[in-house]
């Protein structure tokens, strides 16, 4: 986590974390907003302080070139078309 918050000192705002799960690591970060497709861990990660959203991970509810920075720190090996969701991390990203 120490390397990760070096890291986010340097990252633009807004941040955004791809898989909030019960929003831990946004929390640690400073990540003000997270997306995630499971209702329970996404009320925890609202009750940490993160603004969540509930959505699917392949198709982000964020227009193009909208956020600074993406965490996508676990989900990847929990997804089965981990380029899709690249893709639209890409696509968000300024």
């Amino acid at each position: 986590m120490t390397a990760l918050k070096s890291l986010n000192a340097q990252m633009d705002d807004p941040k955004m974390e791809i898989g909030v799960g019960p929003g831990h690591c946004a929390r640690n970060l400073g990540v003000g907003f997270g997306i995630e497709p499971a209702w329970a861990p996404l009320t925890l990660a609202s009750e940490r302080g993160c603004k969540c959203c509930q959505a699917f991970l392949e198709q982000l509810p964020v227009k193009d070139r909208r956020i600074g920075a993406i965490y996508v720190l676990v989900t990847l090996c929990f997804v089965a078309d981990p380029q899709n969701i690249l893709r639209e991390c890409f696509r968000v990203l300024k």
